[in-house]
C-alpha cells in the first residue's frame, strides 16, 4: 500500500514510534503538510503541500493530524476519494486486522454471556461508568466480557480485580461483518458512548444490542461532528433500526437527539459502588470546599474561583478551598486559573489523586462544588452524595435533576459567580446545621446509583432489548 501521512506536528510525534512500525511493509511516500515550504524534509522523508501529495499517485493518506474532519473534508474538496483517507485509528486497525489480547476470568460464574464494548480503558467518566456497569453485572450473576481497542496498564490491573473478562482489540471500530461473527455467542451487548456508534450499527444485526449515551454538546467539544467525519453512516439514523438507545441522564439525551429526534428510548443513570458506608463525617475548624476534576473551561474552575473573590474577607478566613486535578497546562484557560488562585492564600492546588488518595481526601471535604458549563452528570457529585457531603451543582448538569435546592444539596445558575459565592456563604455561616442534607444526599445515592439498583434497571433494558430485537425483521 502505497501511502502520505498528513501531519508532522504534535499528534504525529507522540504516535511516532507506532507509526514508523505500522508502515513496515507498505510503501511510504513522505508526509503532507502546510508547513512544507519552511520544511522540505522531516524524519528523513520529503513532506509535500497537499496541493502537490493530492496528484501522486497513492492509495491512502493517514491523517497524523489532532484534526481529523477538518484534514478530512480539506482532502475532499481536492478530489481524494472518501475510502483513501484514513485516521490514526482507521489505520492502525487496517494493520492489525483481527489481533486481540485476552485478560480475566469468569471466576465460576454461569450466568448470561453479556459483552460491554467501550472506547480505551482510561480514566475518563464513560469508560469508568462502563466498568462500574461491569462490576454490577458481574456481580448479579453474568458472565461480563469488557472489549475496549486498548487499556491503560494501572486500569486494566484494577478491572482485572472483578471477575470478568477483558478483550483488547485495536480494529474494534472497523471490523466487518465476517470479522464480527464471533459476537452471535452473546445473549446481549452494550455498547458505550457515541464513538462506538459504528459498532453498534454492526453488533445489532448480530445479537440484541443496547447503545448507552453520555456525550456533552458541542459547546467544548465536537464530538458528535467528528466521529460522523470518520464513520458517515451515523448521519442515517435509519441505521439504528435494530438498536436500542438509552442515555446516562436528560441532558445526554437532548445533546443526542439534537441530531436525532426522538430516537432515545430511556434513561439509564451510571452506578457507582458504594465506598461510604462506613464513612464519618466529623465537624472540622474550617470549611473546606473542593472543586474536583482536571482544569479545564467547561469545568470552570474560573468560576469557582471568581466565586471565592466575591466572599467577604472574615468568612474566607474560616474556609478553606482545594482544586484537585491535573493543573498544568500551559494553555491560556489553565494559566489564568493558576494566576486566579495564586491571588487567593486560601485555595490550594492538590493535583491528580489516586482513588485510595481521593478517599481520604473525602474525609477532610465538607462541600463538593461542580461549577461546570455543561456535565451530562457529575461523577464528583454522586461520589459527594455517596459520601453524605454537602453538593453544590449547577443547572447544566445531569445530577440538577437529582438534585432539590436546600434538601439534598444545592443548585445554581450556570456560569454565575454571585450566586455560587451566596450559596458557599450560606453554608459557612451555618457550617453546623447540615445534618439532615448531607443524610438526604447519601439516601439520594442509595435510591438511584448503587450498584444493586444499576443491576435491576440494565437488566430490564436488556429483557426490553433482547424482546425488541426478536420481534423485529433483520436487514
Amino acid at each position: 500500500m502505497r501511502i502520505f501521512f498528513y501531519g508532522i506536528g504534535r499528534f504525529y510525534q507522540k504516535r511516532r514510534e507506532a507509526l514508523i512500525k505500522l508502515r513496515e511493509g507498505d510503501t511510504f511516500l513522505g508526509f503532507i503538510d502546510k508547513r512544507a515550504e519552511e520544511c522540505h524534509m522531516f524524519d528523513g522523508a520529503h513532506v509535500y503541500l497537499p496541493e502537490e501529495a493530492v496528484q501522486k499517485d497513492f492509495d491512502a493518506i493517514v491523517v497524523t493530524n489532532a484534526s481529523f474532519g477538518e484534514v478530512k473534508e480539506e482532502l475532499l474538496q481536492y478530489g481524494v476519494a472518501e475510502k483513501k483517507i484514513l485516521s490514526y485509528d482507521a489505520y492502525l486497525a487496517k494493520k492489525k486486522g483481527v489481533e486481540r489480547r485476552e485478560y480475566g476470568d469468569f471466576y465460576g460464574v454461569s450466568g448470561r454471556k453479556l459483552l460491554m464494548v467501550t472506547v480505551n480503558l482510561d480514566y475518563n467518566g464513560g469508560t469508568l461508568a462502563l466498568i462500574h456497569a461491569a462490576g454490577a453485572m458481574a456481580a448479579h450473576g453474568d458472565c461480563v466480557t469488557i472489549m475496549a481497542p486498548d487499556a491503560d496498564e494501572s486500569l486494566l490491573q484494577e478491572i482485572l480485580k472483578l471477575p470478568v473478562k477483558v478483550c483488547l482489540m485495536p480494529a474494534l471500530c472497523y471490523l466487518d461483518a465476517e470479522q464480527m461473527k464471533w459476537l452471535c455467542k452473546y445473549d446481549a451487548c452494550l455498547v458505550n458512548v457515541y464513538q462506538n456508534g459504528a459498532f453498534a450499527i454492526k453488533a445489532s444485526k448480530l445479537c440484541p444490542t443496547l447503545w448507552w449515551l453520555h456525550e456533552p454538546s458541542n459547546r467544548f467539544c465536537n464530538i458528535y461532528s467528528s466521529v460522523q467525519q470518520e464513520f458517515p453512516e451515523l448521519r442515517e439514523a435509519e441505521r439504528f433500526s435494530l438498536l436500542r438507545i438509552v442515555a446516562v441522564s436528560t441532558r445526554a439525551q437532548v445533546n443526542f437527539e439534537a441530531y436525532y429526534p426522538d430516537r432515545v428510548d430511556t434513561i439509564l443513570p451510571y452506578c457507582l459502588p458504594d465506598s461510604g458506608q462506613d464513612f464519618r463525617n466529623e465537624p472540622h475548624e474550617s470549611v473546606t470546599f473542593a472543586i474536583i476534576g482536571g482544569v479545564c473551561k467547561h469545568k470552570a474552575q474560573d468560576v469557582f474561583l471568581q466565586a471565592v473573590a466575591l466572599l467577604p474577607q472574615q468568612l474566607r478566613e474560616k474556609a478553606e478551598f482545594r482544586i484537585i486535578g491535573s493543573s498544568d497546562g500551559e494553555d491560556a484557560y489553565s494559566v489564568a486559573v493558576r494566576e486566579a488562585a495564586a491571588r487567593e492564600p486560601r485555595v490550594r492546588f492538590c493535583g491528580v489523586l489516586s482513588r485510595v488518595e481521593m478517599r481520604e481526601a473525602f474525609r477532610t471535604i465538607d462541600v463538593v462544588v461542580c461549577a461546570s458549563r455543561e456535565e451530562t452528570m457529575s461523577l464528583t457529585i454522586t461520589e459527594g452524595m455517596m459520601y453524605g457531603k454537602i453538593c453544590i451543582t449547577t443547572d447544566a448538569t445531569g445530577m440538577a435533576d437529582y438534585i432539590e435546592n436546600g434538601k439534598n444539596g444545592f443548585v445554581v445558575p450556570v456560569e454565575n459567580a454571585a450566586a455560587l459565592a451566596a450559596c458557599m456563604v450560606h453554608i459557612i455561616e451555618h457550617a453546623n446545621c447540615y445534618k439532615d442534607i448531607r443524610s438526604v444526599a447519601r439516601r439520594t445515592y442509595e435510591r438511584y446509583f448503587t450498584t444493586e439498583r444499576f443491576a435491576d434497571n440494565l437488566t430490564a433494558e436488556f429483557v426490553r432489548t433482547v424482546k425488541m430485537w426478536k420481534c423485529k425483521p433483520g436487514e
